[in-house]
């Protein structure tokens, strides 16, 4: 998945899957077994915030 890819795909996560959302940064966590769950790669703009929740920054 490219990096555009995955900032499509988390702008259409439900709404119970953000925790926070601003203009610089998205936190989230993955949905549960209804959705995939991206697996990220190396050098993409996602950071591990806590356990099951990740930082998208724009």
């Amino acid at each position: 998945m490219m990096p555009e890819e995955f900032i499509v795909y988390v702008d259409n996560l439900p709404d119970a899957c953000i925790e926070k959302r601003t203009a610089e940064e998205v936190i989230f966590h993955s949905p549960k077994k209804k959705y995939a769950c991206p697996a990220p790669r190396k050098n993409d703009p996602v950071h591990k915030q806590e356990e099951g929740s990740f930082r998208l920054s724009r």
